[in-house]
């Protein structure tokens, strides 16, 4: 893709998917954090522009950005996923939970280049929010993706930790519990924290 501006990116990805439907859903858990996420939190969108012949091109499953001013988008690469609601669910989660940046002052604009520490350190708050989030959702479906992030979380920490000082490794973990600490709010609001 050519470079674009952040405002560019957000309008050529809004033009160019359409609402996300959580109803295709199955389970009733996951439709409703899905509403909830997209009533409270950001625009869920599906692409509309990927063909079952060119989705493996993309390498992302989904993309979050807010643009100043604007409400965030989560964009949703739905081939990619192949039909895997709790591999969707898990995208859906992990995008709300970079959006959490917005809302809680962690960035004004998520960094985007994947070769950076701010960048890597980001996907370290949001893998740790996913660490913490799944056990208070108590969705049954999402076990083995429990297990799966925190194996993640663990690699990348080991990664991290090599050139960037345990302190501040150990700050943006706990930014993520509180990313979903907050995300657990918006997804149930009648239990407190």
């Amino acid at each position: 893709m050519v470079e674009m501006s952040l405002k560019q990116r957000w309008d050529y990805f809004m033009d160019r998917s359409i609402d996300f439907d959580p109803a295709m859903f199955r389970d009733v858990q996951m439709r409703n954090a899905a509403s909830s996420i997209m009533s409270k939190v950001a625009f869920l969108r599906a692409d509309t522009f990927w063909k079952p012949s060119t989705v493996s091109q993309s390498k992302r499953y989904g993309l979050s950005f807010y643009p100043k001013n604007q409400r965030p988008m989560i964009y949703l690469n739905i081939l990619k996923h192949k039909g895997d609601e709790q591999e969707l669910f898990d995208t859906i989660l992990h995008e709300a939970l970079h959006c959490s940046a917005l809302y809680l002052g962690r960035h004004d604009e998520l960094p985007n280049d994947d070769c950076t520490t701010s960048y890597l350190l980001e996907e370290l708050c949001v893998s740790s929010g996913l660490c913490k989030i799944y056990p208070m959702l108590k969705i049954p479906a999402m076990r083995d993706a429990s297990r799966r992030q925190k194996v993640t979380r663990d690699k990348m920490l080991g990664s991290l930790r090599k050139h960037v000082p345990e302190t501040i490794c150990g700050e943006w973990v706990e930014k993520g519990n509180e990313a979903a600490d907050w995300l657990f709010t918006v997804i149930k609001p009648e239990i407190r924290t």
